[in-house]
Parts: C-alpha cells; structure tokens; sequence
C-alpha cells in the first residue's frame, strides 16, 4: 500500500474514533467534567494509538502517520486535562514502539499538543470565528512540516520528498475532518439539551401551546392544551381538529381566523370567546404565528392560548367600580365647587387674607379633582365605546384660539405668555368642536405645568401634507428617553410617586389619542431633553372646505 493508502485509513480511523467519542458523551452524560475531560482525552489517545500501529515505521524507525490530529485536536476542543491525558498515552506509546527515532515522535507529539493548547488558548478570549477551524489545521500542519528538519538534514529531505506531500496534505484534511466532526456533535448536543429544556418548559407552560398544519391537524401540543379542549392526553389529540373537540360552530369560527392567517401571514393577537371542556363559557387570549419552512412556505400555525376569563371579571368589575365611584363623585364635587365659587365672589361677604387663601386653595383643588374624575370617566366611555362624537365641519383656527384664551388661567402661580400663530386661514376640518378643545385644553395644560416661569408656549395653525397641523410647543425639560414608548398609555405618568413634579391621573394623553384618531387624525410629539417638547395633532381638512375655496377662487376669476 501507498502512504496515501495508508493515512487514508488513518482519516478512516478518526470517522471511528468520532462516533465512538459521540456515544461515550449520550452514555455518560452524568460525569463531572474533569472525569468527562479525562475520557475525552483517552479516546483521543487510543485513536493516536491506533494512527500509529495502522502505518509501519520506515527505515531507521521513522514514522509517518495522523496521530498529531488526534493530540491536536483533544486539547483544542476539550481542553487542557483532556490535551495532558492524551499527550502521555501517546509519548508512552511511541516509546513503548521504540526506533531510532522514537525521540522525534515524542517531540511531535508535545508539540503537536502545544500547538493545539495554544490555538484553544488564541480563540478563547473572543466569540468563536467562523475560521476557528483554520486555526486549528494550520498550526497543526506547521508542526509536522517543522519536525521534518529535527532529523538530520539529508535524512529529513529524503524522507519529505517520500512523504511530504500526502502527510501534510491528510493532516490539513484530517485536522478540518475531526474538528468539524466535533464540532457538528457538540452542537447537535447542545440542540438535544435546548429541546430537552423547552419541551420541559412547555410541558410545564399552564398556557395551552400548540402546533397545527395547514388543514388544522394537531402536531404538537402540550398538556393544557389536552386539557383546554377535552382531550384525556395529549397523544388522543395529535391527527385530530378543532372539529373533534368543540361545538361546529366554534370549530367553524377557529378555522376560519387560521384561514384568513395563512393569507395575510401575519402574526394575529386577539380575544375570542371559548366553551371549555365542562360547558361554562368564557374568554381565551390567543396569539397566532405562522411557521415557514427555508424557502419560505407556511407549514401551520403556532397556537397560543391563555385562559382570561377571570381576568377579564376582574376587569369589568373594577371599571365598574370607578365608573360608579366617578359618577357618585362628580355630583358632590360640583356643587362643592360652586359653593366655593360663590364664597370667592364675595357675594356673601368678605373674608381675610388668610380665609381668602384657604378658599383659593381650597377651590384649585375641587378643580383638579373634577379634572380627574371626568378623565376617569371618559376614559371609560372610550374603553366601552360609549364616548359619543358630533363630528361636522368646523374653522380650525376659532376653535384653536378658543382653547388659547382658556388655557392662559391654567397656572395662575406662573408667567407664561401662550402665542397663537395661524398659518392656515380659514381652512375647515370634520371635527367634535368640544372634544377637540378638550385635547387642546390637555396638551396646553401639559405645556404650561411643564415650561419654566417666564417662558412661552406656542401654538401654531399651519398646513402639513393635505392636514392641518396643531402644534403645541414648551420649553419645558423635554421627555425621557425610557418613557418615551409608553407616553401615550393609560395610567401613565414621566415621574410617579409623591415627589412627582406635577399632578393629575395620567390619563390625559390618552383619552387625547383616542379622540383624535376618532375624528381621524393622529397625535405625534418631538421633543428634546432640556429643550422643549412639541405636540402636534394632524386633522385631515374638510371636503366641503375645499369646495368653497374653490368656489371664491373661481367667483374671483369671473369677476
């Protein structure tokens, strides 16, 4: 047989060494890692073994064969204990062969070892390259050509000449075999682990999860869902559909959203009615993902589903608590206000200047608790959908400057100037005159508690892309970046707690949000810290306004 023969065998041994090294890892799994590592190493070992017995010496002992890739290889991936454990098998065993040149195997083997110690070493410090292997291979290869030049020169020439080509070439080869090789292992192992601890996960999951094909076969599913639906186990549930388990008119319903899914392949969040498995009705928050295979094609749906049926009565009994609590609150407060009203007036007579500000303050506050209770209380009629609109054409800039004129006895205790500038004319929009001002009464509101003392507000009128844009614009600290994504969420304020700047429920932006998208407009802001922060809203202009410039654009053109 040729040398390319007989390292070819060697590379055949590695693929046996390879498998040999899989199954040890299934079977003994449990090991502490420096026993792990030691065995690791010994397998490395007997493969060197073997490279070495498979080859025969050439005259005066010398021999040629793979056995620095399993070396090599035993400290680069598994680690020093494993590339020490190795390296002793093998330099006994070399010895133990004997020859004249036995020394210079001992000597290929630790350097071998340190090669590949030292690329592990390399590597380590940074996220695992994509060449990880390269420099693996190279150095090794490096190695066995530079143990060439221990013999004596004309030894070393003559036998590169015999063998150089193909053990180089095979250790480079061998080297990127073995370590691809481990590394395929390693990281089918690390899947198999991964699966292990989802499918635990999942199992576990209280939630139901479940896949389904495109026909509305179950594939997988875990057990809440066995339970959610009436199934006795899960495996009663795999090949089977929604028509197995619930009513046909609720299967109907689920595979009709699974349908209308794989048409828009889009991810789908919703709240659906159930009847669950004792016969009681109720709510199910579900996600639903399409699943694509490489090139693209919708396999099934992921189905996640979480029983909110009490959430959901625990809900509607709180909204219903402060809805009644707001209603009963805002009778008392009104009258308390007016009376407070009466008393300032001096219509029943004057009082010192210490009574007159304990009803000031006293006044202020029946204000800011009105304020609360009608936020609270729309923002409950929006939730319902009972929040009514009378929406109708409208000039913009009256209503602009309505709110304008209110908004300057927002901060009495503050001597801000509140400019108006109207770029827009008399351009007419489909508003709710009132709500409309009760946004802008907001957003003002927001500005002036916001702008330090002696600042201005602007707040401008112009045209934007076929709109009209409202802005309101403060010179206040601007919003912080963390709060930024939940700004116009309910409940929501920049600072909470009782060292918080400013009062009121953080409802305002809202209740703000949804009245504009109600006339269908849209609110937006930018803001800079330490600068300002501008609001704007953007209304889409009425047709019947643009007919009637329309009209004076062609009286005038007449005439």
């Amino acid at each position: 047989m040729t040398i390319w023969h007989l390292l070819l065998t060697n590379l055949a041994l590695a693929a046996l060494v390879v498998v040999v090294l899989d199954h040890a890892a299934r079977l003994l799994t449990a090991l502490p890692p420096p026993a792990d590592a030691a065995l690791k190493g010994a397998l490395m070992g007997c493969g060197a073994i073997g490279a070495m017995l498979l080859v025969p010496a050439f005259t005066g002992g010398a021999m040629v064969d793979l056995r620095t890739v399993f070396i090599a290889a035993a400290g680069f991936f598994f680690g020093p204990l494993a590339g020490i454990v190795c390296t002793v098998i093998a330099v006994a065993v070399r010895f133990g062969i004997g020859g004249e040149t036995a020394y210079i195997g001992a000597i290929n083997i630790l350097l071998a070892s340190g090669a590949g110690l030292s690329a592990r070493l390399l590597l380590s410090r940074r996220e695992r390259p994509r060449w990880e292997l390269l420099a693996f291979a190279l150095p090794l290869t490096l190695t066995n050509f530079l143990t060439y030049f221990v013999l004596p020169l004309p030894s070393a020439l003559a036998l590169f000449a015999k063998t150089g080509a193909p053990y180089l070439t095979l250790t480079f080869l061998g080297a990127l075999f073995i370590g691809y090789s481990i590394r395929s292992i390693e990281r089918r192992r690390a899947l198999e682990t991964s699966n292990l601890i989802y499918r635990a996960m999942v199992e576990q999951l209280p939630d139901a999860l479940n896949f389904k094909d495109r026909d509305g076969h179950f594939v997988v599913a875990n057990a809440a869902t066995a339970r959610l639906v009436g199934a006795p186990d899960v495996e009663t549930l795999i090949g089977r559909t929604d028509f197995d388990f619930h009513p046909r008119e609720i299967a109907k319903v689920y595979r009709a959203d699974e349908d209308r899914l794989f048409e828009t392949r889009e991810v789908s969040r919703f709240d659906q009615p159930a009847v669950f498995s004792d016969g009681s009705a109720g709510w199910l928050a579900t996600l639903k993902a399409p699943l694509y295979d490489e090139h693209g094609t919708i396999l099934g749906l992921i189905t996640h589903n979480r029983d909110v049926t009490e959430d959901r009565a625990n809900a509607q009994v709180k909204n219903d608590f402060i809805s009644v609590v707001s209603h009963e609150l805002r009778t008392p407060l009104t009258s308390i206000r007016g009376a407070l009203g009466l008393l300032r007036s001096g219509r029943l007579g004057t009082f010192d200047a210490k009574a007159e500000n304990l009803l000031k303050i006293a006044h202020l506050n029946s204000d800011r608790l009105i304020i609360l209770v009608n936020d609270i209380l729309d923002m409950e009629k929006i939730q319902s959908g009972k929040l009514e609109y009378a929406i109708r054409p409208e000039p913009l800039g009256v209503i602009v400057e309505q709110a304008v004129a209110a908004s300057r006895g927002y901060c009495p205790e503050k001597t801000i100037e509140v400019e108006f500038i109207n770029d827009l004319e008399d351009d007419i929009a489909e508003i709710d005159p009132d709500r409309l001002h009760q946004v802008l009464g907001n957003l003002l509101s927001n500005a002036l508690k916001f702008s330090p003392n002696a600042s201005t507000v602007t707040v401008r009128l112009a045209a934007m892309d076929g709109a009209a844009r409202i802005s309101v614009e403060d010179r206040g600290p601007g919003i912080p970046k963390d709060f930024q994504p939940r700004i116009f969420n309910k409940f929501e304020q920049a600072t909470s707690g009782p060292t918080r700047r400013s009062g009121g429920t953080g409802l305002g932006l809202c209740i703000a949000k949804s009245i504009v998208e109600a006339m269908g407009g849209q609110i937006g802001y930018e803001t800079v810290e330490n600068v300002g922060t501008t609001f704007h809203l953007d209304l889409p202009l009425s047709q019947a306004g643009d007919l009637a410039r329309d009209d004076e654009t062609t009286a005038v053109s007449a005439a």
